[in-house]
């Protein structure tokens, strides 16, 4: 193999690395959303604040950034890894790998926005800020 394949299989491990790790931070994200959730909600009803119905319900959204926030990243890695595997595989095609290991992701398709609404975390997200305003009006009453 020559330098540049070595290279580019070298940039092939870092990136299925990053996205593992991107995925991990993703989960982990929506365990500490509904986590966090569930204890504002629990105190909320058990003390009798409904402040903290609202709080679960706005820091629902804060965890909803941050949920897209990785699986955009992830999404860009992943694009990326298609770029240099095709690169690998040597289609005319493809892109030519510029730097390697540059970890370069300039003309990913995906952004923020449409990992925000994308099925994975929209369904969670929306019906924790539901269910978290709906307690909280109920509970001003």
């Amino acid at each position: 193999m020559t330098d540049r394949t070595d290279l580019a299989v070298k940039e092939c491990e870092l990136i299925a690395d990053i996205v593992g790790r991107l995925s991990t931070h993703g989960h982990a994200t929506k365990q500490l959303a509904v986590t966090v959730w569930f204890a504002a909600m629990g105190l909320g009803w058990q003390q009798r604040l409904p402040s903290l119905h609202l709080l679960a319900a706005l820091g629902s959204g804060v965890f909803w950034w941050l949920d897209a926030f990785f699986l955009a990243a992830e999404r860009r890695m992943r694009w990326r890894y298609g770029v240099v595997a095709a690169t690998l595989a040597s289609k005319p095609t493809a892109p030519i790998v510029v730097d390697p290991l540059s970890l370069d992701c300039t003309g990913a398709p995906d952004g923020l926005l449409r990992a925000a609404f994308s099925a994975t975390t929209w369904v969670l997200y929306i019906g924790l800020m539901i269910v978290g305003l709906w307690a909280w009006r109920a509970a001003s009453r």
